[in-house]
């Protein structure tokens, strides 16, 4: 298995998950790296730059494959649809865009109203895209903002016409960070207020809500059994939630800086971190762990 993360440093890394050896180092981005994702058949990666592009690299030799062209401001997220077929980015120019990733075209874009698209993600069957929002454009005449210049919104849209399918109310500030869960009955959402809610999406209702961390959420995740949801913060730890009795299950606290961003192993047992303080982090947390070792590479 492979992890890759984007950095400020304009360039992506690659490393071998078992040894944290580092395999690649692509660069080719005139800016800092926002989101990185790999293909569902782990051949390809895409990343998305405060440059305004995405670009597709090939994840085996390193080469850039091609950059992908549309966006007016800087992209905070990019992922893959399930089959791989199509490729979703969004970011501050309040643009979602999914393009074809064969033809490179562009199948669909939208906007989400006047706001910045800080967090976005396929459904599990492709036919759905989550979005989280993270504020409103700053303008030259008003460079100020005030609370009530954030939506507080999550928006879920169907993936192949942008037409927006609901509307989930309940954060009292920013949306930085969505995922679906595996069976794409339940959404996660984690927000500045700082907390985390899991939503259901068939009565589009808040079912429960998850508080413990003291900075706000930066990364929130399903593992794919969806029993358990992990989060990170700028308040440098990492949790782990059962989703059954919305209970604390870890809390982790290695990193001196903002942790990132957050993603389980595809067999559920390791959680990998990003963070400010320059690290890449893999922490043993399988089912039913409760005092997990880690490794770090960096």
């Amino acid at each position: 298995m492979r992890i890759v993360a984007g950095s400020y440093d304009k360039t992506l890394m690659v490393w071998d998950m078992a040894s944290g050896q580092q395999l690649l180092k692509l660069q080719g981005h005139d800016q800092r790296v926002n989101a990185a994702a790999f293909s569902p058949d782990g051949k390809q990666i895409a990343s998305g730059s405060a440059d305004k592009t995405v670009k597709v690299w090939d994840a085996i030799a390193g080469a850039e494959s091609f950059t992908l062209r549309g966006h007016r401001d800087a992209i905070r997220a990019v992922a893959f649809s399930p089959d791989g077929k199509r490729i979703m980015s969004a970011g501050e120019d309040q643009m979602v865009i999914v393009w074809d990733a064969t033809t490179r075209q562009q199948l669909h874009a939208w906007k989400c109203d006047t706001r910045i698209v800080s967090s976005a993600a396929f459904s599990p069957n492709g036919d759905r895209i989550v979005t989280g929002i993270g504020g409103m454009k700053k303008s030259v005449s008003s460079p100020i903002q005030s609370n009530a210049s954030f939506d507080k919104n999550i928006k879920v849209w169907d993936s192949t016409n942008g037409q927006e399918l609901l509307t989930l109310a309940g954060h009292r500030y920013s949306v930085a960070s969505v995922a679906f869960s595996p069976d794409g009955m339940r959404l996660v959402s984690g927000g500045y207020d700082p907390t985390i809610k899991v939503w259901d999406l068939a009565s589009r209702r808040e079912i429960f809500t998850l508080s413990g961390h003291t900075g706000r959420i930066t990364s929130v995740a399903f593992s794919p059994d969806g029993k358990r949801i992990t989060s990170g913060s700028d308040d440098r730890t990492i949790r782990l939630w059962d989703v059954a009795s919305g209970q604390e299950v870890l809390s982790l606290r290695k990193h001196s800086g903002e942790v990132t961003c957050l993603a389980f192993s595809p067999d559920g047992h390791r959680i990998v971190s990003s963070s400010a303080d320059g690290t890449v982090r893999i922490w043993e947390a399988g089912p039913g762990k409760r005092d997990p070792s880690q490794a770090a590479v960096q």
